[in-house]
């Protein structure tokens, strides 16, 4: 599938957003059977920041650090990388690659679901990358606009635990710095 370019509109001008392809799944929800997500959700963003800290620290201290510190952080990410093999093998994997424009605060992607409608609620299933588990967030349809006989669904994230929304602005600022370092090697 190849990426596909989404308008930004003014719901994403006053933040900080990116333009990005990821596993996702969304399916409408009624409000009254909503679920907590959020020591789900903190425990997929918790290993992703370890994940992206250690390999960070490794690269920068990497001629301070003696063999053996590097051999250990070697073993950490083998031993996270599997065990995030072994979560996603688990779990009902009904994700598909999809072209976001996300921020902390919502997400906008081409639907074509006729039913869905403005202030429909929705769980989304959004993976962080492509290994990993995905993190579940509720949200609210803001906006369907139609583009080139398609339909872009603008949907406005409920609120969240503020680590979650910590956590995801660090993971959205990660995102965007890769996305501008490859609009540079371009």
């Amino acid at each position: 599938m190849l990426p596909v370019n989404i308008p930004v509109s003014e719901f994403y001008k006053s933040q900080l957003h990116t333009q990005v392809m990821l596993p996702m799944h969304w399916s409408s929800v009624n409000d009254n059977a909503a679920q907590d997500f959020t020591q789900h959700n903190l425990a997929i963003l918790n290993l992703w920041s370890s994940k992206t800290e250690v390999t960070s620290h490794h690269l920068d201290t990497h001629e301070k650090q003696s063999a053996d510190m590097a051999r250990v952080e070697q073993k950490l990410d083998l031993i996270i990388n599997l065990f995030q093999q072994v979560l996603a093998n688990q779990s009902n994997n009904n994700l598909n690659l999809n072209t976001v424009l996300i921020s902390v605060s919502g997400i906008s992607w081409y639907i074509d679901d006729p039913q869905v409608q403005v202030d429909q609620t929705l769980l989304i299933e959004l993976s962080l990358d492509t290994s990993q588990l995905p993190i579940y967030l509720y949200s609210k349809v803001i906006k369907l606009d139609s583009i080139h006989d398609r339909t872009l669904c603008t949907a406005s994230f409920n609120e969240q635990n503020e680590q979650v929304h910590e956590l995801m602005e660090k993971w959205i600022f990660n995102l965007h710095r890769r996305e501008i370092a490859n609009l540079r090697q371009k």
